[in-house]
């Protein structure tokens, strides 16, 4: 029997009721360790570009390392006010206020007390690095070694649950070049790990900026997809991960291509950690 929460069945009766709307729900601004533009250039550059919908996500991973939660938590707070503002300045743009929780397996007290403090609009979840006390890094591993620590991480991450999205299933495709033949390897995992959000009524991502790396497409692949949406899963949000303001909502139309392979006719965005329906 295919699993099936309480929201998939609510939004099977309300996809008529979809918006048009444009949205990137993956953008990083300077507040990320490795972000470079600021709240108002990302909006401006959202703006002239046609996106009706942005979602800031700054990096805040629960890793005690300088771009860790140390890097975001003495922000947090400026950067809550400055999009606040902001929202003010660009009335026709709906503005959301999210957050990328990564590696929580670090430390998941800490990362349900940050999100317990601010009330965000979206949760994507990630994961960026093995944890803390393994004392490995994943790109010193063979792939079979790396994606079997890889998906313990997602593993962890799905057990923790308080987010809105799965970010970047395939993160290892993009960073350390690991082949599609691998990632099929592991279809057992993937598959369990896809049938758990379903349950759990989180959204999987698809991300664009594969796209402008080695892998040269957008993820997960396809079969990750039609598989997700023959379990039951019927979310899908779309981020472009960028983190320059040029950048924002960069291949967002190979995005939107694959959610349309995959069998979807709408994707998601968050607003107040609440599924919002558009067209594709």
């Amino acid at each position: 029997m295919v699993p099936q929460g309480p929201l998939v069945k609510a939004r099977k009766r309300q996809i008529d009721m979809a918006t048009n709307a444009i949205c990137d729900s993956h953008v990083h601004c300077e507040y990320s360790y490795d972000g470079h533009d600021t709240v108002t250039d990302n909006c401006r550059h959202a703006v002239e570009h046609g996106l009706t919908v942005l979602t800031l996500t700054d990096h805040c991973d629960m890793r005690s390392h300088r771009h860790g939660y140390t890097s975001y938590f003495p922000s947090a707070e400026r950067r809550w006010n400055e999009i606040e503002a902001a929202k003010k300045a660009f009335p026709e743009l709906t503005l959301l206020n999210g957050v990328e929780i990564g590696d929580v397996s670090n430390d998941f007290d800490l990362a349900q007390a940050h999100l317990e403090q601010y009330d965000y609009d979206f949760v994507l979840g990630s994961v960026h690095h093995i944890r803390d006390d393994k004392k490995k890094r994943f790109d010193d591993m063979c792939t079979d070694d790396l994606l079997s620590a890889y998906f313990d991480e997602m593993d962890a991450l799905v057990a923790f649950g308080n987010f809105d999205s799965l970010a970047h299933l395939d993160y290892p495709a993009k960073l350390w070049n690991v082949p599609d033949s691998a990632f099929i390897r592991f279809e057992e995992r993937i598959d369990a790990i896809l049938k758990r959000i379903i349950e759990k009524d989180i959204a999987i991502e698809i991300n664009s900026s594969g796209l402008f790396h080695a892998v040269g497409k957008a993820g997960p692949q396809l079969w990750v997809l039609e598989h997700y949406k023959a379990f039951g899963g019927t979310m899908i949000t779309l981020g472009s991960d960028s983190h320059r303001a040029s950048d924002i909502g960069r291949g967002l139309d190979k995005a939107r291509e694959l959610a349309r392979a995959a069998g979807f006719d709408h994707v998601v965005y968050f607003e107040k950690r609440k599924p919002v329906d558009a067209w594709i």
